[in-house]
């Protein structure tokens, strides 16, 4: 099982409206570092990049909202789409 702990979440201003961003960072069971995620935000959704251990890329996650759920598509380290999954 896999630990997370947010790190920080910055605000900012970018043009069309309020952006934030936040970095969470994952351990292990034995408290071994694993990886982190670093999501932005500009108010019409967010993407979110994973990283392993090494700090190398190894994928992102769009997420959006319809204003009746929020869908979420996942895309490999090469930009290939991995699959969907959608909350409502």
């Amino acid at each position: 099982m896999l630990k997370m702990m947010t790190i920080s979440a910055v605000a900012m201003l970018l043009t069309g409206g309020a952006a934030w961003a936040q970095s969470t960072s994952y351990f292990g069971p034995n408290g071994q570092y694993a990886g982190s995620a670093r999501t932005y935000s500009n108010g019409f959704g967010s993407t979110t990049s994973y990283y392993a251990a090494n700090g190398q890329y190894i994928g992102s996650g769009q997420t959006y909202s319809n204003g009746v759920g929020t869908t979420t598509s996942y895309y490999g380290a090469n930009g290939q789409y991995r699959g969907r999954a959608s909350r409502y």
